[in-house]
């Protein structure tokens, strides 16, 4: 049974489908504008402007109208009668055009999202690889985030015992002969150590 077949079997009465996305979703054309008529009955009809009317004559399983760019003041004038109509999609200024046409407007909602909420073995496959993909990404973010983190440290540490470096050469020079301070060099010689235990670390990371 094809996506139309079963919105039929969910119908009372004509349906004209006005959401752009459900149409993409019934039939597979996409368009800026469109409509799509389903009858319980008898043939879908798809309605479409010069722009598209090539595109939409391939479509499978529907019959294919050609309209002015005004869409649905032109199917109101073709259409006479009850009419089903997407009532949380169509504004009330489009609805008035198909009944200044002769359509009798009937609000409907959620027919055809009803058919989309049971998901096809194909949309649950690419909703999986959707799934794994989304997983993938977290875990390279997650990795680079913590990248990013021992770097930001490695850095902090690269600058810190250049500094001390920097400190004990200036002392040195300013005071020949005169060794720097004890702590200065414990800061110094404790900031080199500590760079070289975390360059390891990244290493070994890298390697697991």
């Amino acid at each position: 049974m094809t996506r139309l077949d079963r919105v039929r079997t969910l119908l009372d009465e004509r349906l004209l489908v006005t959401d752009l996305v459900n149409i993409r979703y019934l039939t597979g054309f996409e368009s800026s504008n469109a409509a799509l008529l389903l009858d319980p009955d008898g043939p879908a009809t798809l309605y479409t402007d010069f722009r598209y009317i090539e595109v939409a004559r391939a479509v499978p399983g529907v019959q294919v109208e050609q309209t002015a760019r005004a869409l649905l003041a032109d199917v109101g004038e073709r259409l006479d009668g009850r009419v089903g109509f997407e009532a949380d999609v169509l504004p009330y200024a489009q609805v008035e055009q198909l009944r200044a046409g002769g359509v009798e407007p009937v609000p409907t909602t959620g027919l055809v999202e009803q058919v989309r909420a049971v998901k096809e073995e194909g949309e649950v496959d690419l909703i999986r690889r959707a799934a794994r993909a989304a997983d993938r990404a977290f875990e390279a973010l997650t990795a680079a985030c913590s990248l990013i983190t021992v770097g930001g440290f490695a850095l902090a540490l690269v600058l810190f015992a250049g500094l001390a470096a920097g400190m004990l050469w200036i002392l040195r020079r300013a005071v020949p002969g005169e060794q720097a301070p004890r702590w200065l060099r414990l800061v110094g010689w404790g900031a080199v150590g500590l760079l070289a235990i975390l360059n390891v670390g990244i290493v070994v990371v890298n390697l697991l």
